[in-house]
């Protein structure tokens, strides 16, 4: 009788009867929908059914204990599907009263929980258990990564020795430069890929000073600025949200591609942004070697590339670029003809600072410039 009298107790509003399968005879409800179903869509069917998938396994667990012993109530915490699909992560009471009539079911029990009053802790759940796969995808492409560079490593290095011992033949020497070429290609391509994969995965999104990002972009980029006397010039650029390795990524790519892509032996960058009420445009605008018209949707494809071997590179930074953008909300696009340069604009969305969001970190403050316009030669200033 104890567990009898333990399903009387208040918190428990919606009680399914069920027998040994799990399969709902009965229910009481404060409510002529429990769950959003009607009652006669529940009877008849699994009470697993209306558990989330990644909780029906501990259910079991709990459900075959309170089968075994009887007088020793299970309580546990899983989440109910809701019939528009929302989900409420709940304690569930399973009490076995099947040798206590006229009861003679085994009793899962619930505080039910109007749907609409609790989509915060629903939509927490799901954003765990996104959470959760989107580690376990990241660590098996990590995995297979080093995988895939450790094989590309050792056709580099087996061919260069093969190279060294067949020197005195031109035509194998000759074809096993084809083969160390292939395996750069291969490399550089899958590393682009790699990064287009993981491009989207685990955002981290927060208050940044464009100003500072782009300042770090340039001090990484400092080499490839020196070799062609390269001209960065930027005007003051606002306070946007977003992930900070993600613009990063961005910016490297667009200002890469004006130095790869450059008419003549200099090249001349400006980096300016508008904000409107509804989005921040950021520009990247370059006197480069200007790009057909007719290619101004396709560079932004996977591995789309307009020129030859002669230019390095896998042809996957646009479409980094763009993945990223949009999946901040945002958009892409080029201006540009031949032989004029080019201009890069992404819209990313302005959202206003709300109270429940992290400070600003103190390493984004670190490299804001106060001037109203600033010039960088090369990378170290001068």
């Amino acid at each position: 009788m104890q567990a009898a009298r333990s399903i009387s107790s208040p918190k428990w509003t919606l009680m399914f009867f069920v027998n040994t399968t799990g399969e709902i005879l009965s229910l009481s409800s404060p409510h002529s929908a429990p769950l959003g179903y009607p009652s006669a869509e529940l009877i008849g069917g699994r009470f697993q059914d209306v558990i989330h998938s990644e909780d029906r396994r501990l259910f079991g667990r709990a459900f075959r204990a309170a089968l075994e012993s009887p007088g020793v109530p299970q309580e546990i915490a899983v989440s109910l599907c809701h019939k528009d699909g929302a989900l409420q992560k709940l304690p569930c009471g399973i009490f076995n009263l099947l040798g206590q009539p006229p009861i003679g079911a085994v009793a899962v029990c619930c505080p039910e929980v109007d749907a609409s009053t609790d989509a915060a802790n629903a939509a927490d759940f799901q954003y765990v258990s996104l959470a959760r796969k989107v580690a376990q995808m990241e660590g098996e492409l990590q995995a297979v990564g080093h995988d895939f560079r450790e094989s590309l490593r050792s056709i580099s290095l087996f061919a260069s020795l093969l190279e060294k011992k067949v020197r005195s033949d031109s035509e194998a020497t000759s074809l096993v430069a084809h083969v160390i070429r292939g395996a750069r290609r291969m490399s550089a391509l899958f590393e682009g890929i790699n990064s287009f994969v993981l491009s989207g995965l685990g955002q981290k999104v927060l208050p940044l000073e464009l100003e500072a990002v782009l300042s770090e972009v340039l001090t990484d980029l400092q080499e490839v600025i020196s070799s062609c006397d390269a001209k960065i010039t930027w005007n003051p650029l606002p306070l946007v949200w977003g992930d900070e390795l993600l613009m990063r990524r961005v910016f490297q790519n667009l200002i890469s591609n004006s130095v790869k892509y450059r008419n003549g032996p200099s090249v001349d960058i400006l980096v300016t942004a508008e904000t409107s009420e509804g989005e921040t445009v950021v520009s990247v605008k370059d006197n480069g070697l200007g790009i057909d018209s007719r290619y101004h949707e396709l560079i932004f494809g996977l591995s789309t590339r307009l020129h030859g071997p002669e230019r390095s590179g896998s042809g996957i930074g646009l479409a980094i670029c763009k993945k990223i953008v949009e999946d901040a909300g945002g958009r892409i696009w080029v201006e540009s003809s031949l032989g004029a340069g080019s201009t890069f604009r992404f819209a990313i969305p302005k959202t206003a600072p709300a109270p429940s969001r992290p400070s600003l970190p103190s390493h984004v403050h670190a490299g804001v410039l106060t001037a109203d316009r600033k010039t960088t030669k090369g990378c170290d200033g001068g």
